[in-house]
C-alpha cells in the first residue's frame, strides 16, 4: 500500500489544536463491487457503529442518502455530488472494520467516478481531493473521540477528587476527635490524681474512724 500524508496548510488548519499526522493509506481492497482503490485510514479509539454515525452526519452536507449493506458490511451513497473530486456524480462506498479489541477501527473509502475509481497514479488532483475528504472526516471523529476522552477522565479527576475531600474530612474529623480525646485525657488525669488524693483521705478517715470505734467497742464491754 502506497502511504499518503495530507500536508497541505488545509489540513493543517483542520486539525487544529488536535495536530497529529494522520496517514491515509491508498492501495487496492476487496469490497461488493470488486477490487478498487480505496483509502483507507486507521480510527483509533473509535467504535464502528460511531464512525457510521459520524459518515452519516458527514455525508449529509453532500445531501447524500445512506444506504446499508449489512451482509458485506458495505455503506453506499449513490450519484454523491462532490465539487473538491469532480462534476460528475460520484458512487461512494464506505467499509468499516473493527478489530477484536474495539480499540481500532479500519475506515475504508472508495470513489467510484463511473469511469474508474479515484486512485493517484491517472486521476492525481482527485486523488489529493479525495485524500482531503478522508482526512476532514477522520479528524472530525477523532477529535470527537478526544473530546469524549477528556470528559471521562475529567469525570474520573472529579471522582477522585470527591474521594479526596471525603478523606481529608475524615482526617479532619479524626484530628478533632484526637485533639477532643487529648484534651479529655487532660481532665481525666486530673481528676484521676484528685481521686487519689481524696482516696488517701478517705482512708486516713477510716483509720481514725476505726480507731475512734475500737475504743467505744471497749468502753461497751465494761457494762
Amino acid at each position: 500500500m502506497k502511504k499518503i500524508i495530507l500536508t497541505s496548510i488545509f489540513a493543517f488548519l483542520l486539525i487544529g489544536v488536535y495536530a497529529q499526522d494522520i496517514d491515509v493509506s491508498e492501495g487496492t481492497k476487496a469490497m461488493r463491487e470488486g477490487s478498487f482503490n480505496a483509502y483507507t485510514v486507521e480510527l483509533e479509539g473509535a467504535s464502528a457503529s460511531f464512525i457510521e454515525s459520524s459518515w452519516k452526519d458527514f455525508m449529509k452536507d453532500y445531501d447524500a442518502k445512506i444506504k446499508k449493506d449489512k451482509k458485506q458490511n458495505l455503506i453506499v451513497s449513490e450519484a454523491v455530488q462532490m465539487p473538491r473530486i469532480g462534476r460528475t456524480p460520484l458512487d461512494v462506498y464506505v467499509m468499516i472494520s473493527e478489530d477484536k479489541s474495539g480499540l481500532k477501527t479500519d475506515f475504508s473509502v472508495w470513489f467510484d467516478t463511473g469511469s474508474g475509481y479515484v486512485n493517484s497514479i491517472d486521476m492525481e488532483v482527485q486523488s489529493e481531493s479525495a485524500v482531503e475528504i478522508v482526512t476532514e472526516f477522520a479528524t472530525i471523529v477523532l477529535k470527537q473521540v478526544a473530546l469524549d476522552n477528556e470528559k471521562a477522565e475529567e469525570e474520573k479527576l472529579k471522582k477522585l477528587n470527591g474521594e479526596l475531600k471525603k478523606l481529608e474530612s475524615t482526617e479532619d474529623d479524626l484530628r478533632k476527635s484526637i485533639s477532643k480525646a487529648q484534651e479529655n485525657i487532660l481532665k481525666w488525669e486530673k481528676e484521676l490524681r484528685q481521686n487519689e488524693d481524696d482516696i488517701a483521705g478517705k482512708k486516713k478517715e477510716i483509720r481514725k474512724q476505726t480507731d475512734v470505734f475500737d475504743e467505744a467497742k471497749e468502753k461497751a464491754k465494761k457494762y
